[in-house]
């Protein structure tokens, strides 16, 4: 008993259990985030802060804001925005959505890395469906008027 309580305080005790193996994390894997996701990370919170919360306050950007009335569905700002949110999801969102298919297709199991990956993935296809709408609207308009 001695020999066992010693060698679990010291680290040297090895007991394999084949069920607990499947999730343990290689050595080789990092923990820690990367300078450059982390820049990233912060430049792309300044630019949406700056985006949604500064520039509507501006003059001269109240024609970005008002994009269905004054330069089309597909405007700068519009564009901006959906370039900064698909690109947040594939930087950040990656390993997320990975996790949630492998604990769907594997596992069977559905947890809160699937709810996050079925809102993210909805919200991208509802701005997709309302961009169709808004074009198809707009293009209705122009033919008609």
């Amino acid at each position: 008993m001695y020999e066992y309580i010693k060698k679990e305080y010291s680290g040297t005790l090895k007991e394999s259990d084949a069920y607990l193996e499947g999730f343990r994390k290689s050595s080789n894997s990092l923990e820690g985030v990367k300078l450059n996701k982390l820049l990233w990370a912060l430049a792309t919170i300044a630019i949406f802060f700056v985006c949604s919360n500064i520039l509507p306050l501006v003059d001269w950007f109240q024609d970005f804001a008002l994009f269905p009335v004054s330069s089309g569905v597909l405007s700068f700002y519009v564009i901006t925005m959906l370039v900064l949110s698909i690109s947040t999801m594939i930087i950040f969102g990656r390993e997320t959505f990975q996790n949630a298919y492998t604990n769907l297709v594997k596992f069977k199991i559905l947890n809160m890395e699937s709810l996050v990956s079925i809102g993210c993935v909805s919200s991208l296809l509802m701005t997709f469906w309302m961009i169709a709408i808004g074009v198809i609207e707009e293009a209705s308009v122009n033919s008609s008027g």
